[in-house]
C-alpha cells in the first residue's frame, strides 16, 4: 500500500512539475528600460532604435529602472558646429492603461516636460507619439 502511495505521488509530482506554460511576460515597462537612440521622424511619430550605450555626438535618451531618465542633447541654443552635446537628467513614468510615458527633464531652457504614446514596443524598437513637448510653460 504505501508503494502505491509512493508511486502515485511520484506520479503526480512529475505531471504537475511538466507545465508547459513557463512564458515569461515582458511588460512594456521592462522592454523601456535602457537607451534609445537614432530618431526616425514621420509627421508626429518617432521611432527609436534600442542601443547599449547612449552615442557621444547625437540625441538619445534612456530609461532607468527606478524612474531617472537622461537625455542625451544639444548643450545650448546654437546648433552650429561644433555642436557640443551634454547629459539632461530628469524623472519618467508609464500610465500603464493608455501607454503615456510622462517625462520631466531638466535642459538649458530650464524645465522640458514630455508626454508621448507608446505605438509599438519590441526589444529592438520604439514608436511613440508625441502628444505634447511643454517647455518652462510654452508649448
Amino acid at each position: 500500500m504505501k508503494i502505491r502511495l509512493f508511486l502515485l505521488a511520484l506520479l503526480f509530482t512529475g505531471l504537475v512539475s511538466c507545465d508547459k506554460n513557463d512564458s515569461v511576460i515582458i511588460t512594456e515597462k521592462q522592454l523601456l528600460l535602457g537607451s534609445w537612440v537614432s530618431p526616425v521622424y514621420q509627421d508626429n511619430l518617432i521611432t527609436y532604435t534600442k542601443s547599449s550605450e547612449l552615442k557621444d555626438y547625437a540625441y538619445g535618451f534612456s530609461f532607468g529602472p527606478d524612474g531617472k531618465f537622461i537625455e542625451r542633447t544639444i548643450s545650448g541654443w546654437c546648433a552650429t558646429p561644433p555642436v557640443v552635446y551634454d547629459n539632461n537628467n530628469g524623472n519618467w513614468s508609464l500610465s500603464g492603461i493608455d501607454k503615456v510615458i510622462i517625462v520631466k527633464v531638466a535642459n538649458w531652457q530650464g524645465e522640458a516636460i514630455y508626454k508621448w504614446k507608446i505605438i509599438k514596443i519590441t526589444e529592438n524598437e520604439l514608436k511613440l507619439q508625441i502628444l505634447s513637448k511643454n517647455f518652462n510653460g510654452q508649448n
